[in-house]
């Protein structure tokens, strides 16, 4: 029936001929559902209504006055369906206005406006139904979009992979990790792109899941792209539970990797630290204890002495006790220079003139089969703070260091130089604070040191030197001077190439030197 109810739904019927009007408004009266209906009969009339009061179906006839109903289109702008009669029906006519978009295409006649109120109903429901799909298809399309922005978003290294190790997609930032291009991505093994081998790894997560289609997750090393990566893989399944491809996802955590590396060697560099100052306290107490106890001997060992006669055949026995009371102190005058208790008598030197004193020297005890390199960075002088007897100790100690680690002919270089060190150089090597730094190296080319032992040169009495051919204390006094000094000392070896060690010492500052020079 039809009503002016505003809910119910518009119908306009465009019909310049009144007779076929009447019809089709007589048979939409005695429909069952309820709708409201305008008629024009002109396009300009019609264009009118449909832009005013926006329809739910537009009814048109061909031929208009002033137009073509199928023109009527542009109007709608696709918010409602349009239906198009002709009173003659043409095939070529058909095809090219249901091509233009109307709904539907009708030939009039006695049969068609008595089934109007069909048709109208099923031409709503077709146009809701088609709607539906349109938002689907467009709701599908956004969700495609997202996802494909969200995919390209990720940070992560993501990539789909089938069975047969081929990219099919990959994701912006594996693309770029690679310098190269999505789409040159595709096709090619994932093994070949990745790892730049033939075939897959035995580790790799891809391999293991086609072999349990089970997920995995790998921490590994890529050395083509120098980083860590945590990599998982989970399976893409076909509807019979057969694996068809897999999801590999690859985040970068070198930064995470170093950052745990520092720390751990910045524990074990506060563990060695605080290991060395507690053997050194107890070495300085023990010295001190031990020290008390030869003074001792030694006097009453002079006093027996005074009292016999120069013939008597004990003076030998006592002077012997006299010696070995000697060189127990100058045991104890090391564990004292290592525990930091001796008194130092620190003053402005040039550490290039402590080496060109003790050349000739060193070039005693090492004797002619080893080559004594010196070098110089420069011809100005290096101006440190320091215990001119206690830095001698050091170069002698790690020269004769250098000799006993070598068997036959070699050489032995020292360097020193002057080298300006930021914060972030400094505080890896344990030294307080940036600035400008003599750095002192000893390169001998002996057998050198294992590393495992590396790590433990400058704990007292420890040594990998033959037995009688030293008491181990030579590198723990260094390293107890040098850090009485403020420095830093290191060692770096290679077996069967030899041993560097390297020490830092803070330089004066300007106007210290400039009051010495």
């Amino acid at each position: 029936m039809l009503t002016t109810t505003p809910t119910a739904p518009l119908i306009v019927l465009v019909e310049d001929d009144g007779n076929h009007a009447e019809l089709i408004r007589l048979s939409l009266a005695d429909a069952p559902e309820t709708y409201r209906l305008e008629i024009a009969s002109t396009f300009a009339a019609a264009r009118k209504i449909i832009l005013e009061q926006s329809p739910d179906l537009v009814i048109t006839d061909y031929r208009l006055p002033d137009g073509k109903g199928i023109d009527l289109l542009a109007d709608t702008k696709e918010t409602c369906p349009v239906i198009v009669m002709t009173a003659q029906g043409n095939e070529q006519l058909a095809v090219e206005t249901l091509k233009s978009g109307v709904l539907d295409y009708l030939v009039k006649s006695a049969e068609l406006f008595s089934g109007i109120p069909g048709i109208v109903r099923h031409s709503l429901r077709e146009w809701s139904l088609l709607q539906e799909k349109k938002r689907a298809a467009i709701a599908i399309k956004e969700a495609k979009q997202e996802w494909e922005q969200t995919f390209d978003a990720v940070p992560d290294l993501i990539a789909i992979i089938d069975t047969g190790y081929r990219v099919l997609r990959v994701n912006r930032a594996m693309a770029r990790r690679y310098g190269l291009t999505p789409e040159a991505l595709i096709g090619k093994h994932c093994y070949e792109v990745v790892h730049n081998t033939d075939r897959p790894p035995v580790y790799c997560p891809h391999y293991q899941l086609l072999r349990d289609q089970q997920e995995h997750n790998e921490e590994v090393h890529e050395p083509r792209l120098d980083g860590f990566f945590d990599v998982s893989v989970s399976p893409l399944f076909n509807a019979d539970g057969t694996v068809r491809a897999c999801v590999h996802i690859a985040r970068d955590i070198t930064q995470r990797k170093k950052a745990e590396q520092e720390r751990e060697r910045l524990e074990e560099q506060l563990h060695h630290a605080q290991r060395m100052q507690s053997i050194g306290t107890l070495a300085g107490g023990i010295a001190h204890d031990f020290n008390n106890i030869l003074t001792v001997i030694t006097g009453y060992s002079h006093i027996i002495q005074m009292g016999l006669p120069p013939e008597h055949p004990q003076q030998e026995n006592i002077r012997q006790i006299v010696d070995a009371s000697k060189r127990a102190t100058h045991l104890t005058s090391d564990l004292l220079l290592f525990s930091r208790k001796q008194p130092a008598k620190q003053h402005l030197m040039d550490l290039q003139e402590i080496l060109r004193k003790a050349e000739g020297f060193l070039s005693r005890i090492i004797g002619n089969s080893i080559e004594l390199i010196i070098t110089t960075a420069s011809d100005h002088p290096i101006i440190i703070h320091g215990d001119e007897q206690q830095l001698g100790q050091v170069v002698m100690n790690l020269a004769t260091n250098a000799r006993d680690a070598m068997t036959g002919e070699g050489s032995i270089t020292i360097g020193i130089e002057a080298v300006d060190l930021d914060q972030t150089e400094a505080a890896p090597l344990g030294l307080a604070e940036a600035g400008r730094y003599a750095r002192l190296t000893f390169a001998d080319t002996g057998k050198g040191i294992a590393p495992e032992l590396i790590a433990n040169i400058f704990d007292p009495f420890f040594t990998t030197k033959e037995s009688g051919k030293g008491t181990g204390l030579g590198l723990s006094i260094a390293y107890g001077i040098i850090k009485s000094h403020e420095g830093a000392i290191h060692a770096n070896s290679v077996p069967g190439c030899g041993t560097t060690i390297t020490i830092y010492l803070p330089c004066a500052t300007a106007s210290a030197e400039l009051t010495t020079v």
